[in-house]
């Protein structure tokens, strides 16, 4: 009795699994004619059940209830304005920095002859623009042709006695100091005596340059309170307009 009844139960499975097979075209990972049967409305679909064949479903399976370790796709979360602005600092700093080192690397092909110092100085006062730096240490040179470079001390005898400007010593990073005491020209001066004086500043502010490890000085004026004042406006926009154009970014620091 109980062998007659798995043989019923074994023929019944066959049968099923035939006319399963009739159904799907044979393949049983193929949909039955007409599709999957579709879910009763009402019934509510468990993450367990089958998706219905030809539709997808979203289903969130586990929501732990905090935001994914994502810090730049999430809209807030602590921090995140300091670390957004840091990571642009960053990238504002590494952009420069490559900037500069295209721009330096220009300024060497052009000007082989002058040495890094200078060529430093001169693009900083362009702020990294390799062609304004160019343009600016160019006339530079045509300057210092015609200005007679370098300056001879037989030129300037007269005014290197005098020692109303000289360099001597070191400040504390190990740059050349240059003293200015006075006005540097006496009251009255012809402007042959002002370009003399001039002429003997620059002389100081090419050699202290020369000697300084990054082509800066420091100035330290000395006031004359017992000169008389006025009259003697012309040297010192004389000079400042010679040290601007050719001597740009070389004064570190200037005491009075």
């Amino acid at each position: 009795m109980m062998r007659a009844t798995a043989l019923v139960v074994a023929i019944a499975a066959t049968a099923a699994a035939s006319s399963w097979g009739s159904a799907t075209g044979g393949n049983p990972q193929q949909p039955p004619q007409g599709g999957w049967p579709q879910q009763q409305q009402g019934q509510q679909q468990t993450p367990y059940q089958t998706t219905p064949w030809g539709q997808q479903q979203n289903q969130q399976w586990y929501d732990p209830g905090y935001p994914q370790d994502n810090r730049q796709q999430q809209q807030d979360w602590p921090g995140k304005a300091e670390w957004e602005e840091e990571q642009r600092k960053q990238r504002e700093e590494q952009e420069k920095q490559q900037n500069r080192e295209r721009a330096m690397w220009t300024l060497k092909q052009r000007f082989p002859g002058e040495n890094q110092k200078t060529l430093e100085r001169f693009l900083t006062a362009r702020k990294d623009d390799a062609d304004a730096a160019s343009e600016m240490l160019g006339a530079s040179l045509r300057w210092r042709r015609a200005y007679g470079f370098p300056v001879e001390p037989t030129q300037i005898a007269h005014q290197l006695a005098q020692g109303t400007i000289f360099s001597k010593g070191k400040d504390y990073e190990g740059r050349p100091v240059i003293y200015h005491i006075g006005p540097g020209v006496p009251p009255g001066a012809t402007p042959q005596q002002i370009a003399l004086a001039v002429r003997a500043a620059v002389y100081w502010m090419d050699e202290a340059t020369a000697r300084s490890p990054d082509g800066k000085v420091t100035v330290v004026i000395v006031r004359d309170p017992s000169a008389p004042r006025g009259g003697r406006l012309a040297y010192p926009r004389e000079l400042a307009k010679i040290l601007e154009l050719n001597f740009p970014e070389a004064l570190a620091k200037a005491c009075v």
